[in-house]
């Protein structure tokens, strides 16, 4: 099976929510921007508040307040352009993008959030060009090189990217992400000691990146170092399963709490009934591929985690997988009639993994993210 490189890349929003006296440090107030009217300030300040509070629609009302109370305010523009981001009103806000931008011309934020919203729009080129005036205004804007670094590398851009990912890594040289993605970017590049060396310092600042761990054992193994690129492939699924489940006992708990819990999906009870189908004509794999789609629409179905346990453990010799789901099971699950026999089971198949089956390797390129990140509230 040929070996490639993983690409994971996180896209946050580069946004700056501007509230006086708050200032961001990369992003002074512009000389050339009339100052803010007290009225319109008033509801800038609500809107800021709501928009953090997640009441995006009472942030855009406040913002459309105060530009009805000062038209020429750039930063109630910057701002409700935010929030119709997060409304997923992407030509909103580039139109509100723009006219702060023609209100006040050295807005840097601005340019870095409409190079955001263009990029979710399939805009590429007119988001670099963004991101570029961004760094023009402001050569330490860790944001636009990051942002710009990610649509370079999708394009193919791999010297362009990084460069990019470089001046990243000048601004916070202990961003584990920059190394890791620049890292991949040269083992693209086919500079595999270059790749090595990034990949090397992404682990040692961020031990639990299961993908740097994956990049690197096929780095290694492009490299000749069989033994070590599989025992990174071991960590990197060890790795991959600490945190995946770590943060689905988060979620885990949270259903759990639920007075009601919400029925299944209609796709997922379709999914169940072709799992059992197969599994009566002992079609063991279609079996687990369709309870795997079924727990992909709705993680939190307990009953699916438990079946595709057994089918691991029991038909398939998967002992790993079969842990990973029962573990889940119990956690949504704890005080279940069969919680007892099924920590049996789990010891039972740890210990057969143990003595020789393999433990696997991430399945796939993990996902990028379909969303741009989360508030950055300054």
């Amino acid at each position: 099976m040929k070996t490639r490189f993983i690409a994971f890349w996180l896209l946050p929003v580069c946004s700056v929510i501007a509230q006086q006296p708050q200032q961001n440090p990369s992003n002074p107030p512009s000389t050339t921007a009339p100052a803010v009217t007290a009225p319109a300030q008033a509801y800038i300040n609500r809107g800021f508040e709501k928009l953090r509070n997640r009441d995006v629609a009472g942030a855009i009302a406040d913002y459309t307040e105060a530009i009805r109370l000062d038209p020429k305010s750039a930063r109630a523009y910057d701002n409700r352009g935010v929030a119709k981001v997060h409304q997923g009103d992407l030509a909103g806000a580039v139109a509100d993008y723009t006219e702060a931008i023609h209100l006040d011309p050295n807005r840097t934020a601005t340019y870095c959030n409409r190079g955001v919203a263009k990029g979710r729009q399939g805009d590429s080129a007119g988001a670099i060009v963004d991101y570029t005036e961004a760094i023009r205004l402001d050569s330490n804007n860790y944001w636009a090189y990051r942002n710009r670094a990610i649509i370079k590398y999708r394009q193919g851009d791999l010297a362009g990217a990084i460069i990019d990912y470089t001046e990243v890594i000048r601004l916070q040289p202990n961003d584990s992400w920059a190394y890791l993605n620049r890292g991949t970017a040269k083992g693209r590049q086919g500079d595999l000691a270059e790749a090595l060396t990034d990949l090397n310092e992404a682990i040692r600042l961020n031990p639990n990146d299961y993908k740097a761990y994956y990049n690197r054992s096929v780095t290694r193994d492009k490299l000749g170092d069989k033994s070590g690129a599989v025992q990174d492939r071991a960590t990197a699924a060890r790795v991959q399963e600490q945190v995946t489940f770590a943060e689905f006992c988060l979620k885990a708990k949270v259903w759990r709490e639920l007075p009601v819990k919400p029925p299944l999906p209609e796709a997922v009870q379709r999914y169940r009934i072709l799992a059992e189908e197969a599994y009566q004509h002992q079609d063991y794999q279609a079996a687990v591929a369709y309870y795997e789609k079924g727990l992909a629409v709705e993680p939190m179905w307990a009953q699916g985690h438990f079946n595709v346990a057994s089918l691991f453990g029991d038909y398939l010799q998967n002992y790993n997988k079969a842990v990973s789901h029962m573990r889940r099971y119990l956690e949504l699950r704890p005080d279940a009639s069969n919680a007892a026999a099924g920590r049996q089971q789990m010891a039972i198949w740890q210990e057969k993994a143990k003595s020789g089956v393999p433990s696997g390797s991430p399945t796939g390129s993990p996902a990028e993210p379909s969303n741009v990140g989360g508030l950055n509230l300054k």
